[in-house]
């Protein structure tokens, strides 16, 4: 749990069209977790950052106009986009007002966090997502 609470390595990027709640997002995950924050107020601008730059986990906003967060994840996750190949199968949480729905993780999304953020609300889904893709990878442990 300290890779994910305490480490300020941790690059996470927030996509919400929504520049409030976004910056709710971001002041939780740096001042409650360490993490090094960016922002990205679209889907077309999140998929720029992401052929760029490399991150850890992605926030994703699901009601965005041009992009919806569920367009922006199935085009992270597709062969042949300009994503670096780094960002392609890094968790992405959906960050909504909308409940929980099964669609989100048919589009290749990780977990759920409702709006407006709350820091206990963040910490239990990152626990929850990264127990279950480091349990997905294998160790790197040598015997």
């Amino acid at each position: 749990m300290a890779a994910i609470s305490m480490s300020n390595c941790v690059r996470t990027l927030i996509v919400d069209d929504n520049v409030i709640t976004a910056k709710v997002l971001s002041k939780i995950l740096s001042k409650e977790f360490g993490h090094n924050t960016s922002c990205a107020i679209s889907g077309k601008e999140a998929l720029i950052k992401l052929s760029k730059e490399t991150y850890d986990i992605i926030f994703m906003d699901i009601d965005m106009p041009e992009l919806s967060g569920i367009e922006t994840t199935i085009e992270i996750h597709k062969k042949g986009s300009n994503v670096l190949e780094q960002n392609r199968n890094i968790p992405i949480i959906a960050y909504t007002t909308n409940p929980c729905e099964e669609r989100f993780f048919e589009a290749g999304m990780n977990g759920w966090v409702g709006k407006p953020a709350k820091h206990w609300m963040v910490r239990k889904e990152l626990e929850r997502v990264y127990s279950i893709t480091n349990s997905s990878r294998p160790s790197s442990n040598k015997n």
